[in-house]
């Protein structure tokens, strides 16, 4: 499966940003993987349908419930979760 879709696995599944994710991950069992610990944690059997890394974000509407959306960034590396909270910040500063 694709990056992007691995990342909007996550954000899907467990409704909060990938970045999120994996800190919550890591913090829950820092001795093992990513993969690991979800494989175990959440009895998943293939974790790789998953990536925990920045990257992926809920997006929510006020007044509607759940996820209305999902923005995904791939490619940049480090800077894939960057780039989505400056273009939110951007995008809300400019529609206020």
């Amino acid at each position: 499966m694709h990056g992007v879709k691995r990342k909007e696995a996550v954000v899907l599944r467990w409704g909060m940003s990938t970045a999120c994710m994996r800190e919550q991950v890591l913090q829950a069992r820092p001795s093992k993987s990513v993969q690991e610990t979800l494989k175990d944690l959440y009895e998943i059997a293939d974790p790789t349908m998953y990536a925990c890394q920045g990257g992926g974000f809920p997006v929510r509407v006020k007044n509607v419930g759940g996820i209305v959306g999902v923005i995904v960034v791939s490619g940049l590396g480090y800077d894939d979760h960057q780039m989505i909270v400056d273009g939110i910040k951007e995008y809300l500063g400019k529609h206020k």
